[in-house]
């Protein structure tokens, strides 16, 4: 065995002493699933409940990995804003999760969901296990609190986005999330950008591209802030999914291509696909770290997801795809050590003070738990290190 592969085994063993009940069945594509009904829709007709049950992990989950981080955090304490349909409260995975929310269009509360976007956006996002299927969100224990600013009929009136992001400040939100924007700037969205960052908020939004509109991709909003994390989509093979305009701002990119995610009604699933897709699981990435490091503000937050990301192995790729794929493990890695992840530390000593005695029983206990801490440190070290090397390997490869 060689020296990486012994770290790998031993980061394995690890993971596995410190956790309990993950997912651990064999990844697949979701492939059988039917695609969620596009917008806008008929009126007065809503999705209806999915009949097929996803038994294995798609290739998204898989790609983003969440799990590995899960002995550290669930994203628990976290409030993530969903700004689209509405999130259904009584969809099996999303149970006990979702908060009444706010319905900027219509009045009243937001958390039903005729339409199903909003609902598997947050499924991607914080779905919670459920037996029989393996589907299980980047964040499983944050909370949800949707915000619909869209129509009955999945049209967004004019305004709506920058009063669904006043009224996720309002409402809390540690993490903003949009799966879609508006081809204009105004005033009134600035506004709400800058107080919702001054507030605290991390702010991802998806990116327009060529899959969004016949004709030419066009700039997005809020996606183009610059405090806004902007987000596009790759496929399981890493191309492409849209190609956004040029002056989009793409900052991280996501899975967008062959992704699923639960329905408003019922177990079963959809297939879902583009960038809104990709920014949702970068807002549960983003929720792990805010849940694991709550005092990093949000352009600290946006900076760690973007010196952490997994880099495309094409550089012609950048300004599709930013720094590249959100990777939450590295930005969980970095973490332990403050704000420089842990493939730039320095090889130095450490020095450990050497503490006053104590009583044998609570000594033990402060060992014991110092233990279980610096294993987990120790993995995420080992596999963050292993998975650099992988990545450092196959880029250096002639193509």
């Amino acid at each position: 065995m060689t020296r990486n592969g012994g770290i790998a085994l031993t980061a394995a063993i690890l993971l596995g002493v410190l956790t309990c009940g993950l997912l651990g069945v064999s990844p697949a594509r979701a492939d059988g699933v039917a695609e969620l009904p596009e917008l806008p829709v008929p009126r007065d007709r809503c999705v209806e409940e999915s009949a097929r049950v996803l038994t294995q992990r798609s290739w998204a989950q898989d790609r983003v990995a969440s799990r590995q981080v899960m002995p550290l955090t669930r994203g628990q304490g976290v409030v993530v804003a969903v700004l689209d349909t509405g999130v259904s409260a009584i969809a099996p995975a999303l149970r006990g999760a979702v908060l009444p929310g706010i319905d900027v269009v219509g009045g009243g509360s937001a958390n039903r969901d005729c339409l199903g976007r909003g609902t598997a956006l947050a499924g991607l996002v914080a779905a919670r296990p459920v037996d029989g299927t393996s589907f299980v969100g980047v964040a499983p224990a944050a909370t949800i609190l949707p915000i619909r600013i869209v129509d009955g009929r999945g049209e967004m009136p004019s305004g709506s986005i920058a009063r669904g992001i006043n009224a996720a400040v309002s409402g809390g939100a540690d993490v903003i999330l949009l799966g879609t924007g508006t081809p204009g700037a105004t005033p009134d969205l600035q506004r709400a950008v800058g107080a919702a960052v001054t507030h605290g908020a991390v702010i991802v939004a998806a990116v327009a591209t060529a899959a969004d509109r016949a004709d030419a991709p066009v700039v997005w909003y809020p996606a183009a802030y610059p405090q806004v994390i902007a987000v596009g989509a790759l496929d399981p093979q890493g191309r492409i999914v849209g190609r956004p305009a040029e002056n989009s701002g793409v900052d991280l990119a996501g899975p967008g291509g062959g992704a699923a995610s639960i329905g408003p009604t019922g177990r079963g699933h959809y297939r879902v696909g583009g960038s809104g897709v990709a920014a949702a699981y970068v807002a549960g990435v983003a929720a792990l770290l805010r849940s694991y490091q709550p005092d990093l503000d949000p352009n600290q937050v946006r900076e760690r997801l973007v010196r952490t990301a997994e880099p495309a192995s094409n550089n012609s790729m950048r300004r599709w795809v930013g720094a590249g794929m959100a990777d939450p493990l590295d930005a969980l890695a970095a973490t332990r050590v403050g704000a420089t992840p842990f493939r730039e530390l320095p090889a130095q000593p450490v020095v450990v003070p050497q503490p006053p005695p104590r009583p044998r029983s609570v000594a033990l206990g402060l060992t014991l738990s110092a233990a279980t801490a610096l294993a987990a440190a120790l993995a995420l070290a080992a596999i963050a290190t292993t998975r650099q090397w992988h990545r450092r390997r196959a880029q250096s490869r002639p193509r």
